[in-house]
């Protein structure tokens, strides 16, 4: 740059070079938005298919944490219906997004420092925290920028394979219709 800090600048490492910091964040950035996309695509399924007599039995009311909202997705997936013939298929991805949620919430919210390193390659250290019952647990992660490349490129190709199941399962369910225009119609 021409002397002036990068607007993107977040950390408060001087040694740590523009590019590995910008394509630290470009990569962070990408993870998070495959799995916010496969997160969507599952959430809509599910939403959709709670509406379908086949899978009405599977509900009381519609799961409003993540966690159970894909479970109930799991649940249904199994059952007699539309979703059967993608259960497979279904559950791989469940399983592979589930895996990434603990990484998926490190990268949103943890605190992120980029270290470059003599030679060119970088590496990233994340650290985060979470409450669990009493305890409050510190978890940190690092790992080599090429190997955070690799993991980014994982996740973005599943986003686009869930977004080419959802076009195959889109013809079997009902239309998505908002809220309030669902009980204007009479519909559950």
């Amino acid at each position: 740059m021409d002397g002036r800090a990068s607007p993107l600048r977040l950390e408060v490492n001087p040694w740590t070079l523009d590019h590995s910091l910008h394509e630290a964040l470009l990569l962070r950035e990408a993870y998070i938005a495959a799995l916010g996309t496969v997160e969507t695509i599952l959430t809509e399924l599910a939403i959709r298919a709670s509406w379908l007599p086949s899978y009405s039995t599977a509900r009381l009311a519609f799961p409003k944490r993540r966690g159970d909202r894909i479970g109930y997705l799991r649940k249904i997936a199994i059952l007699p219906g539309p979703l059967l013939p993608y259960a497979s298929i279904l559950l791989s991805i469940i399983d592979r997004y589930e895996a990434e949620n603990q990484r998926r919430d490190m990268l949103a919210h943890g605190r992120m420092q980029v270290l470059t390193m003599h030679g060119g390659g970088a590496r990233i250290k994340l650290r985060g925290f979470s409450a669990m019952g009493k305890e409050i647990a510190m978890r940190e992660d690092v790992f080599w920028i090429d190997d955070f490349r690799h993991a980014v490129h994982k996740r973005t190709r599943m986003s686009r394979a869930v977004d080419r199941l959802y076009d195959r399962l889109d013809v079997h369910l009902p239309e998505f219709i908002n809220i309030e225009a669902r009980a204007a119609a009479g519909l559950s």
